[in-house]
């Protein structure tokens, strides 16, 4: 999946860091083991310069602990959005199984129907990593417009003809050849 991009493939300078916490991320399925179970993961939520891009990019990097150096993802939030997700059961009650179902929320790629799926500690960190990672991607998106926009040119200005009016009145003394 090329919206998830390891490190080794993308330089990046953090410019701000926005939050982070401890998360638990449902596993993808696409390790060396296959595994789609949940692990806890350090995840900060970045603003980043990234080499091509004049715009400030979000970035959700998740690492095994918040003392390894580099990440073990970099998931860039361009063209995603967070939801929370609150699984139903067959009479429309919540599954409350286990707390990573209750608290869950997913990042989606708008343009690619890719998904990460993540859970927190309570409600309220759900509710807030959801409301921080929209707005990030909700400034992006204006920050991108703008610098668009900046960079068209301006159509040309046609100067208005000027209206210039004398007085004619008194041509006494004027050498005119008619």
């Amino acid at each position: 999946d090329d919206s998830l991009i390891k490190e080794e493939k993308i330089e990046f300078e953090i410019v701000e860091y926005i939050k982070e916490n401890w998360l638990r991320k449902k596993g993808s399925g696409k390790d060396v083991f296959g595994n789609k179970s949940w692990k806890s993961r350090w995840c900060q939520l970045v603003l980043a310069k990234i080499p091509g891009r004049d715009e400030e990019v979000p970035l959700l990097l998740t690492s095994w602990h918040f003392t390894v150096p580099s990440p073990s993802t970099i998931i860039i939030l361009d063209t995603k959005v967070a939801v929370s997700i609150d699984e139903k059961g067959e009479d429309s009650t919540p599954v409350w199984k286990s707390s990573a179902k209750q608290l869950r929320f997913d990042v989606v790629d708008r343009a690619k129907s890719s998904l990460r799926i993540f859970s927190t500690s309570s409600l309220e960190e759900r509710d807030s990593w959801i409301s921080a990672i929209n707005q990030a991607v909700c400034n992006y998106g204006r920050a991108r417009r703008n610098s668009r926009l900046s960079h068209v040119p301006l159509p040309p200005v046609i100067p208005r003809p000027i209206r210039i009016t004398r007085n004619v009145s008194n041509l006494d003394g004027l050498n005119l050849v008619c």
